[in-house]
């Protein structure tokens, strides 16, 4: 499947030039060597039996995989590729002229500040109702949702170590004059935020990928959370900028991903649009 595809991929190529990298990354090449053999070894155990169960397993094992390669990839990108990179950065200011977080500054207040914290975490609660949901429908329709959802973190994870970044926030500092500042909810949300991060989780942004994806899939197969939901994706795609954890190429980067993953899934006929 796809996302079977994409991972591996990943897999593969960032094992490859942990091998050929300085201690102790030939050790972290072992770990991501695993974890391709595990993408192989899921697969066969999937066609061994009989019943649905062992697809379903299959499918949604990569939920825990990706955590853990997520968190992986933080330690051992840095041994491949040392150092922040501001390409991004650089992108941004050929693009714009300046950091597109400045162009929102006029709009900083503490309020604003914690409601955009409270969608940018929101982004967690909406993947895992994806999950949830699709999880319990169809096999075949499990099987789109969780091949464009994953394709799209399997080439996002690959494009955190090809061009590995931190943020705005992490790596340009000195560009802003002004901290975010809001109630206990920025506190909290922000201390979430900087614990979670890996530092490398810049581009493409999967905040924006994620999101637009199942949000189309939603219009697909669930037609009411997508009108329920569309404004608030629209407010963590912001958030991405306000928040100085996204570059703008990020966003453009996501959009990108996201429409290969759903022209990878698209349905083949009208799609069964339902109000639940």
């Amino acid at each position: 499947m796809p996302h079977e595809i994409a991972f591996a991929i990943f897999f593969g190529i960032t094992a490859v030039r942990l091998f050929l990298s300085k201690w102790p990354g030939f050790w972290w090449g072992l770990i991501f060597a695993g974890f391709l053999i595990f993408v192989f070894w899921l697969t066969r155990w999937s066609i061994q039996g009989p019943g649905n169960w062992r697809q379903r397993i299959r499918l949604l094992s990569y939920l825990p995989l990706m955590l853990v390669a997520y968190r992986a990839s933080g330690i051992a990108v840095p041994l491949i590729h040392p150092g922040p990179t501001l390409l991004l950065e650089d992108a941004d200011i050929w693009l714009l002229g300046k950091d597109a977080a400045l162009f929102l500054k006029r709009w900083e207040n503490p309020f604003l500040t914690d409601l955009l914290y409270s969608l940018y975490l929101f982004f967690f609660a909406y993947l895992g109702i994806g999950l949830w949901y699709y999880g319990h429908s169809s096999l075949n329709t499990l099987r789109q949702f969780v091949s464009g959802l994953f394709t799209v973190y399997g080439i996002g994870f690959l494009g955190y170590s090809l061009l590995p970044a931190g943020g705005p926030y992490l790596e340009v500092p000195n560009h802003f004059s002004t901290t975010l500042t809001g109630s206990w909810i920025t506190n909290a949300a922000d201390a979430v935020v900087v614990w979670g991060t890996n530092r490398v989780d810049c581009f493409p942004c999967l905040h924006f990928a994620v999101t637009f994806f199942i949000l189309v899939f939603d219009y697909w197969h669930c037609n009411r959370r997508f009108f329920c939901l569309a404004l608030p994706c629209v407010g963590i795609w912001i958030s991405t900028i306000y928040l100085r954890q996204h570059y703008l190429v990020d966003l453009f980067g996501g959009l990108v991903l996201g429409l290969f993953a759903l022209w990878l899934v698209r349905p083949a006929h009208e799609p069964n649009i339902t109000s639940g």
